[in-house]
């Protein structure tokens, strides 16, 4: 990751119920940060903080750049890769794809094969994708942690969201400060921003009134 590109932070706390805004972002994909050159189940384990029983228990199918890992301990992350994870996936399709099973002879040639030596550790941006019980499981801890935008894809992204939405906002802060989000897009012409990092914290109490009074 270049950490000269200029990176504006926002962050914003939702009702829990609002997950599913988010959900088709977490399918097709999110920036996140973490230690290029690392293994997937580093990456897993140390930096996004899932533990490794739920990762043996939970994330049965993995894609690498759009080819089916079964080995999380050998298998290297560059910068600029996607990782997709799945629960079990019903079918025969499923069982085929699924890592470490009896059927994984039938995808010998689509398998992901490790081929990569020597790459340096930094920190950098992959793209990572969730699907099906994972979106809800994984989302909001990934969410809180923060996820990259381009520019161009967040000013995209930022005026779609309802009135509902930000009704279930309690708070948004550019920066650490508190500011109306419809100040965001403004600020952000103004300044020569590439990045923009996303923090959401999802909560269960009632909204107060006045906060929501605040964000309209």
């Amino acid at each position: 990751m270049n950490e000269s590109i200029p990176t504006i932070k926002i962050s914003m706390t939702l009702a829990s119920d609002q997950l599913s805004i988010f959900s088709p972002l977490l399918q097709q994909g999110l920036r996140v940060k973490t230690n290029i050159g690392s293994t997937i189940m580093t990456m897993l384990c140390e930096h996004f903080g899932v533990g490794p029983e739920y990762v043996e228990g939970r994330i049965k199918t993995i894609f690498l750049d759009g080819k089916p890992v079964d080995d999380l301990d050998t298998t290297i992350i560059e910068e600029g890769s996607t990782i997709a994870l799945s629960a079990a996936m019903p079918g025969l399709a499923g069982a085929t794809l699924r890592r470490g099973s009896y059927l994984a002879a039938f995808r010998n040639q689509i398998t992901y094969r490790e081929n990569k030596t020597n790459i340096p550790q930094k920190d950098g941006l992959v793209i990572l994708k969730l699907f099906n019980l994972l979106v809800a499981e994984l989302g909001p801890p990934l969410l809180k942690k923060g996820v990259y935008f381009q520019r161009e894809d967040f000013e995209a992204f930022w005026p779609s969201l309802s009135e509902e939405f930000w009704q279930a906002c309690r708070e948004v802060k550019l920066n650490g400060q508190n500011v109306s989000p419809k100040k965001i897009l403004e600020i952000m012409r103004q300044e020569k921003h590439g990045l923009v990092m996303l923090q959401v914290d999802f909560e269960d109490r009632q909204p107060d009134q006045s906060k929501r009074k605040s964000l309209k």
